[in-house]
């Protein structure tokens, strides 16, 4: 049976292709959406498709959702909202707006009226308008999702400043490179399930014949007698960059040119568009001795036992 366990005081991020389950597990999470089967366990409390959640547990638990709205009105107005309802008031509101204010580094944005923000600036305050209820954990749905760098990297130190006082944090995206940077722990998702591949090299495919198109153009070889739609994960240490075509065992060659080159730690990740992007995992004396930038023409070179079909 499929089973998922998300250990408290501990960030947690979530990633997966586009219609995987990730804003469905978060609704599920969040209470807002029952599940279609199973049951969510929180706090000893066990949640199945037909029992109501008691509100001290619905009060626990607060998401911010991709597509936030946010009043018209005042930043303070807009996070002091769920206080109001709650029958909170001065001077434990105010006390309360400017902690949430000073965690999400918006000091001095009280006054300041929600249409004058910018993306980055009104997401912060989704999040601290959540924040300022006390929840014992939070849900970020893709919360740095088409914002700029800068804010990115606020909502970023808010994240691990949170974890610090022993915040529970879930949160889903689609950049890997900050799933690995803030989590404990990464899931992946596909297709509502959780699997044990590594998140890049996902892909949505069509099989037929033992092949795997992935991309107009673009078919893999792959072991399996399945046909129809699929995903396969492609592991990205099982690939290979070579300058030249390799006379090899290897079954899948694909000519592509190097994209961008991420190094983290001892390792580097090669960003390869062979007509999609594929990401390869090599050290940091072949990207030397390859000599690769973007930009350098490549063949992404991998057996079919590296390819796992979903």
């Amino acid at each position: 049976m499929d089973s998922l366990s998300l250990e408290s005081g501990e960030i947690h991020t979530i990633v997966g292709p586009n219609g995987s389950g990730k804003t469905t597990l978060m609704r599920v999470l969040s209470f807002l959406e029952k599940p279609a089967g199973g049951t969510v366990t929180f706090k000893g409390n066990r949640i199945s498709t037909g029992r109501g959640v008691p509100q001290e547990l619905r009060r626990s638990v607060t998401l911010v959702m991709q597509d936030h709205y946010l009043f018209e009105g005042s930043v303070f107005s807009n996070i002091a909202y769920g206080l109001r309802i709650r029958g909170v008031k001065d001077p434990g509101l105010r006390r309360s707006i400017d902690t949430a204010l000073e965690i999400t580094a918006l000091q001095g944005f009280g006054p300041r009226r929600a249409g004058t923000l910018s993306g980055g600036e009104s997401k912060r305050v989704a999040i601290a308008r959540a924040l300022v209820l006390k929840p014992e954990v939070l849900l970020l749905d893709e919360p740095t999702a088409n914002i700029d760098r800068r804010n990115t990297e606020l909502i970023e130190d808010t994240v691990q400043q949170l974890k610090s006082e022993g915040l529970t944090v879930v949160m889903t995206t689609h950049d890997f490179s900050q799933a690995y940077k803030l989590g404990d722990s990464m899931v992946s998702l596909v297709s509502g399930k959780v699997v044990d591949v590594s998140p890049e090299n996902i892909f949505p495919c069509m099989i037929s014949g033992n092949e795997a198109t992935i991309a107009p153009g673009v078919a893999l070889a792959v072991q399996c007698e399945r046909s129809g739609p699929a995903h396969v994960a492609i592991d990205p240490r099982g690939v290979i960059l070579s300058l030249s075509e390799l006379n090899s065992s290897a079954r899948n060659c694909l000519a592509g040119k190097v994209v961008r080159i991420s190094v983290e730690d001892s390792l580097v990740k090669v960003y390869v568009d062979v007509g999609t992007e594929i990401v390869s995992i090599i050290t940091e004396d072949s990207l030397e001795s390859l000599k690769l930038r973007p930009g350098t023409s490549v063949y992404a070179v991998f057996k079919t036992v590296s390819v796992r079909v979903l």
